[in-house]
């Protein structure tokens, strides 16, 4: 069930998100999952599961290290983004380049599309 939880706490922290407004709770459930998972991970170093729903999902040791690896840099990387996303406005700006890229992408998959039936 630990794994199930490194897996479905993170995507449900971000669907909650997606709903809530206001920044200051936003950054608040961005470090409550970083230290969630980080505490799930540390419990795994002790009660290592073989495997989950038959051997649909496995954790080794390997996997283990990795995921202890990606847990802390979650950590880290979620206290540095309170400080970064306290800076960030809430005016809307459309920047110029960003709007351009997407614009002319879009055009290409779309000429992609259409002329891959002269691929053959």
């Amino acid at each position: 069930m630990i794994l199930l939880g490194l897996i479905i706490i993170p995507a449900l922290s971000g669907v909650i998100s997606f709903f809530v407004r206001q920044g200051s709770r936003r950054r608040f459930i961005l470090v409550f999952t970083a230290i969630i998972h980080t505490e799930l991970t540390l419990s795994l170093w002790w009660f290592l599961p073989v495997s989950v729903y038959g051997g649909w999902l496995m954790l080794d040791n390997l996997g283990l290290f990795f995921l202890s690896i990606t847990s802390v840099l979650f950590l880290c990387v979620s206290i540095y983004a309170v400080g970064y996303f306290r800076q960030e406005t809430t005016d809307k700006i459309q920047d110029f380049e960003e709007d351009a890229f997407f614009t002319n992408a879009r055009r290409q998959g779309l000429r992609v599309v259409c002329f891959s039936s002269y691929l053959r």
